[in-house]
């Protein structure tokens, strides 16, 4: 019996999360068909396939972001349904607790946060690449990336530390730049200042710059100056890129890089927890959602969907002042990263346990 009970809540359920997942799926697809159509109303062809890819690559991105809340919506939905129709009462009645008409919800959830970290989100991010891809080359009139005020630093060890300051960081090049040589003691070599810096293998090839000597005060021009350095441009490049702009399998990788080079890896910690702990988050979106929909309300199934989207809202904004505190280091990055899913399951699952014991 209790395996027919599981097939029929899940078969419910499915439907709720396929209908929630289409509904976003095609207002996202719409808005940005048309948003795409018409930053290309000056081209003299539009191609319907670019314009369509477009439209669709963007959507895993926005979906990986905001399944957990569709799915607090799916099960709040299916949960109502089972509710408004008695059914609840008759299989609470049969003798199945809270927990037992939960149980094929919660492990569902467990394989979608499974296939959500490990599929989706890596499947959006790459994506997404492909969307920034687009943007610089058909929709941008810079070629390069502005990275204004980029900074990274390698300490002394076995060779001298160094500075750098990045004006524009293109792929293999950057313009605008100044580079500070520390001697191992931490006493200031010398600075250059230079238009052009190219990345070789362990070396750094600066042109048309010039030199500055801390102890004689002098500037000397030169046409090209080699550096040997360990920052190259395999350990720079993917330190560049914005932890929201890596797939979990990248992320592991770019902070060993960070720490190889000396840089600071919170922000990708931070970003690292953020994921696990939204995964989790899939999962104690059933608890919420029990908690809020497990009996009857009598508001109504569209004041109680907008319960359920009012409780999403208020974990979002959550999530925005935990980050934060984490960026301004008044958290770890795991507490600010953790500290909204676990919070919420806490809540529900205490919530479940009274009404359970009525």
């Amino acid at each position: 019996m209790q395996w027919v009970h599981w097939r029929y809540l899940l078969k419910l359920h499915l439907k709720s999360l396929l209908g929630v997942v289409f509904t976003v799926a095609l207002i996202i697809f719409i808005l940005t068909f048309i948003e795409t159509l018409r930053r290309m109303r000056w081209w003299d062809v539009i191609p319907l396939g670019f314009l369509t890819s477009t439209a669709l690559y963007r959507l895993p991105n926005v979906i990986a972001l905001l399944f957990p809340y569709m799915y607090l919506i799916a099960t709040g939905l299916t949960l109502e349904s089972l509710a408004s129709s008695r059914q609840m009462t008759v299989l609470q009645a049969s003798g199945y607790s809270i927990w037992q008409i939960l149980s094929p919800f919660l492990w569902f959830a467990g394989f979608l946060s499974a296939f959500w970290f490990w599929g989706l989100q890596p499947l959006s991010v790459y994506l997404y690449g492909e969307i920034q891809f687009r943007e610089q080359t058909y929709f941008s009139s810079d070629s390069t990336v502005s990275r204004n005020n980029l900074w990274l630093h390698q300490q002394p060890t076995s060779s001298s530390g160094v500075l750098l300051q990045v004006g524009h960081m293109g792929d293999t090049d950057c313009s605008d730049i100044s580079v500070y040589r520390f001697s191992q003691n931490g006493g200031l070599e010398e600075v250059l200042f230079a238009k052009t810096l190219h990345f070789d293998a362990n070396r750094w090839t600066l042109s048309q710059g010039t030199l500055f000597d801390p102890d004689s005060l002098e500037y000397r021009p030169f046409s090209n100056r080699q550096l040997e350095n360990s920052l190259d441009i395999s350990k720079i490049l993917p330190s560049l890129q914005s932890p929201k702009d890596l797939g979990i399998y990248d992320i592991f990788s770019t902070m060993k890089v960070r720490k190889e080079g000396h840089l600071s890896e919170r922000e990708h910690a931070m970003t690292l927890h953020a994921l696990g702990a939204k995964a989790v988050l899939i999962f104690f979106m059933v608890l919420l959602a029990g908690c809020l929909q497990i009996r009857h309300s009598r508001l109504g199934k569209g004041l109680s969907v907008a319960q359920t989207l009012l409780c999403g809202l208020l974990l979002h904004f959550s999530t925005d002042i935990f980050s934060s505190f984490g960026l301004k280091r008044v958290l770890s990055p795991f507490w600010a990263g953790w500290t909204p899913a676990l919070l919420t399951g806490a809540i529900a699952l205490i919530g479940l346990i009274r009404k359970g014991e009525r």
